[in-house]
């Protein structure tokens, strides 16, 4: 049990993820936490069983290792985030922590920033002419990032902020 005395790490067998401290008790290993007198769990990062119960609250045990589930990104060794947009938020920094292009709207929910739009994937994208980075995906079809703008590809022309058309030929 946590608390107990011992003399080797060998002694604090009973309780997984135990070690023995320099002051002679059983205590959990560094990045776990008790669960109670008889179990430690682990933190994100850590070494954990198939199916073992991680520490952190929306994380799992994949591949080995404690991990924030899908659509959570980690904080800290010890918090999983949503990355949804639509999340209850207080200020904007509460949404571009995990969400890039999206300010926290009157309703206290986090959206896409203006001239941005919501994608499948539950990413905000820039319509055409709005700043992006190199590797961001641009909302309209047949556009890309040139120069930290959304631009419509070779051989397509903008129609409007968020459509790129084949180029006509004029004969």
């Amino acid at each position: 049990m946590l608390g107990d005395f011992c003399e080797m790490n060998i002694d604090c067998h009973e309780v997984m993820h135990a070690q023995c401290s320099k002051y002679k008790t059983c205590v959990c290993r560094p990045n776990h936490i008790a669960l109670n007198s008889a179990r430690c769990a682990p933190l994100l990062g850590e070494n954990c069983w198939n199916n073992e119960e991680c520490a952190t609250i929306n994380s799992v045990c994949l591949h080995s290792k404690c991990q924030c589930k899908n659509n959570y990104t980690a904080n800290s060794n010890n918090l999983c985030e949503s990355i949804e947009v639509n999340e209850p938020c207080n200020t904007h920094k509460d949404c571009r922590k995990t969400r890039k292009y999206t300010r926290c709207a009157l309703d206290k929910v986090c959206q896409c920033d203006y001239f941005y739009v919501q994608m499948d994937d539950n990413s905000c994208a820039p319509i055409l002419n709005r700043f992006c980075d190199e590797n961001d995906k641009c909302a309209p079809h047949n556009s890309t990032c040139i120069n930290n703008k959304c631009q419509c590809k070779a051989n397509f022309e903008a129609v409007s902020r968020d459509q790129c058309l084949p180029k006509l030929i004029k004969v």
